[in-house]
């Protein structure tokens, strides 16, 4: 099983990091010193770099939160990974506040609402949509693309920050990956502000593509124990 304690830093780390939309708050000014620039420079080809920018102002959290959870279901999420999925949501859910509100979905081949719409964080109506979650039998494969913009899925008219979080292990077995649908949905997240964190769990993990996901969305990705950047 999952130590409770990790799956807490984890989910600690995203709720205080992966909620709110890192920009640079009003009146705050970037000086020589917060910002490095760096080449390295090759023979041949093009020379890559590396630009940091550091805002000296505190930003503040959002006070309340909207979190899209996509609960894999696919068929290679069964025995002590579907236990660990199941550990990590309770862990997920526990870490929120009474303010914040979820919404959760089963994906595979379809992303499929497991409650109306954005709810508690604790209470019935979450309970409910977890023990739907549960009677679903673990089957088929999961469609990256169906998960991706299934993670979009928040209100227009809400004020509260935006943040999609992914239990599974990532693997697109659903046929060949269309790489411009991918694209397409990366940006669409990126548009709407909407950070994509990963808890990568099963017999066989696409670390790398959602990493890629993570990193170009502002989200985490964490393998079963470590924390990968």
């Amino acid at each position: 099983m999952i130590g409770r304690l990790r799956c807490a830093t984890f989910y600690s780390t995203i709720l205080s990091a992966c909620l709110s939309v890192a920009l640079p708050a009003p009146g705050a000014l970037l000086d020589e010193e917060s910002t490095q620039f760096d080449v390295y420079r090759q023979t041949e080809g093009d020379s890559p770099f590396a630009l940091s920018l550091r805002v000296e102002k505190e930003i503040p959290a959002p006070a309340e939160s909207d979190v899209l959870i996509l609960f894999d279901t696919s068929a290679t999420q069964a025995g002590i990974y579907r236990e660990m999925q199941f550990s990590s949501l309770q862990t997920l859910l526990n870490n929120l506040s009474d303010n914040d509100r979820v919404r959760l979905y089963a994906v595979d081949l379809q992303a499929v609402e497991m409650t109306a719409g954005f709810v508690p964080p604790r209470g019935a109506e979450i309970r409910r949509a977890i023990k739907s979650l549960e009677s679903r039998v673990p089957l088929g494969a999961t469609d990256l693309t169906a998960l991706l913009d299934a993670a979009t899925n928040f209100e227009a008219s809400s004020k509260h920050a935006h943040a999609a979080v992914y239990l599974g292990d990532g693997v697109s077995s659903a046929g060949a990956v269309d790489t411009d649908e991918v694209r397409a949905a990366i940006d669409k997240l990126v548009a709407a502000k909407v950070s994509l964190s990963s808890y990568a769990v099963g017999p066989r993990v696409d670390a790398l593509c959602l990493a890629a996901v993570a990193n170009q969305t502002g989200g985490n990705l964490h393998v079963h124990g470590d924390i990968v950047w």
